[in-house]
């Protein structure tokens, strides 16, 4: 079977998985069953949308999901623990979107490089030239109007900053001042604590804020969307909790060409700027003191640093 029909195959034996009588096979066919509800719903959300002529809404398909895997009564506590229910998520998420893809007759950018990107430029200034031949995929950007802004070719959301400023910035080693923002695009971070390990302020700061506080108020913890109930709206920004560091590749896909002094896609610039140096979540090979960052400001250069520099910082979550 073509290996892109394969993975595709796997939400349809999601929804068709049969109850087993043993103990370890009930809790299997309970997880699956939640997870194919979820995959169901999601592809509901999308012929909606494709309907009425709106954006894809999958909020009430997220919410209940999230019920049910943390319900005792419905999965059994016994069968979901040990079984990371927002990394179940963004895989059902993930699954979806490269279904609909496929069916919508766009097969190819499935199977397209990462980093095989079109690079922004359309001013052609020759035969032959990059605008003037354009073999690389178009980019695609669109804002959310969530604080998040999605590439439609590769399925990745990206967090927007905002509040840039090129002249100052605050190094975060905890939630206080400018820090307790997420979005403050003058925040730096740090990629480790302690030389090598992925432990820095990126993580306990920044990470933790995404994934581990409400929606609407970035100050409460939570760890469900229960937790929220008080602030209103869902445990995680724009309501996810698997948001995580692009890794160099990913980072480099949202380069644009066509933009100076900054070589970032307009719809990801914050206040018409950039922090110019941006962490990604990928080692030196060669030394693993040092991480690769984006340079945002040397059109789209990577290079590598010691982690436990200082620099800012754009989630991301997603993916095909």
């Amino acid at each position: 079977m073509d290996p892109i029909l394969r993975f595709l195959a796997v939400p349809l034996i999601l929804l068709t998985a049969t109850a087993h009588a043993d103990v370890a096979g009930e809790c299997a066919y309970r997880r699956l069953r939640i997870a194919g509800s979820y995959e169901s719903c999601r592809l509901k959300s999308h012929v909606a949308s494709l309907v009425e002529g709106t954006a894809v809404d999958g909020r009430r398909c997220d919410e209940r999901y999230r019920s049910r895997w943390s319900s005792s009564s419905y999965a059994g506590s016994s069968c979901t623990a040990g079984f990371d229910g927002p990394q179940v998520e963004g895989l059902v998420s993930d699954s979806t979107s490269m279904l609909v893809t496929y069916l919508s007759g766009d097969a190819g950018a499935l199977c397209e490089e990462r980093d095989f990107r079109a690079t922004g430029q359309t001013v052609s200034y020759g035969a032959g030239d990059d605008a003037d031949l354009q073999v690389a995929g178009a980019q695609s950007f669109v804002d959310n109007g969530d604080g998040t802004v999605t590439d439609t070719r590769l399925g990745l959301q990206w967090e927007k900053k905002f509040g840039c400023s090129v002249y100052s910035g605050s190094e975060c080693s905890s939630e206080e001042g400018s820090c307790g923002d997420p979005h403050d695009g003058n925040n730096f971070y740090s990629w480790s604590s302690t030389a090598t390990a992925y432990d820095g302020t990126v993580v306990t700061v920044l990470l933790e804020q995404l994934n581990h506080r409400c929606s609407n108020d970035s100050s409460i913890a939570c760890s469900s969307d229960a937790d929220c109930a008080q602030a209103g709206g869902a445990c995680g920004f724009a309501g996810h909790r698997d948001w995580r560091l692009p890794n160099v590749k990913e980072a480099r896909s949202i380069v644009d060409l066509s933009q100076s002094p900054y070589s970032v896609a307009p719809a990801l610039l914050t206040d018409g700027c950039d922090r110019g140096s941006t962490w990604t979540s990928t080692s030196y090979a060669e030394d693993p003191q040092q991480a690769w960052f984006l340079h945002t400001q040397a059109g789209g250069a990577v290079d590598t640093i010691g982690k436990s520099a200082f620099f800012a910082a754009r989630a991301v979550r997603g993916g095909r």
